[in-house]
């Protein structure tokens, strides 16, 4: 499906979604902003943003979550070394 959030508003994508155990991927985009949330059997299991303010590992050091040593390691351990 293609398509506006005006026309199908993401809450109540994520509701059908959700609803109907879908699984795949959603693909968002505003100008140069995109995001990609995927979804197993209506469970939202990951997330993805081009915008790196919008990353959980710069969330959860701008929140404070973490500290700065342990999600490095985390980070190291679990992450390709691509995107490392």
């Amino acid at each position: 499906m293609n398509g506006q959030l005006h026309d199908h508003p993401l809450v109540e994508l994520i509701r059908e979604i959700s609803a109907e155990r879908l699984s795949g991927v959603l693909r968002l985009a505003r100008e140069r902003v995109k995001g990609v949330v995927y979804f197993d059997a209506g469970r939202l299991i990951a997330a993805r943003s081009n915008i790196r303010a919008f990353r959980l590992d710069e969330c959860l050091r701008r929140w404070r979550v973490i500290t700065p040593a342990r999600l490095a390691s985390i980070l190291t351990e679990t992450m390709p070394e691509t995107e490392a």
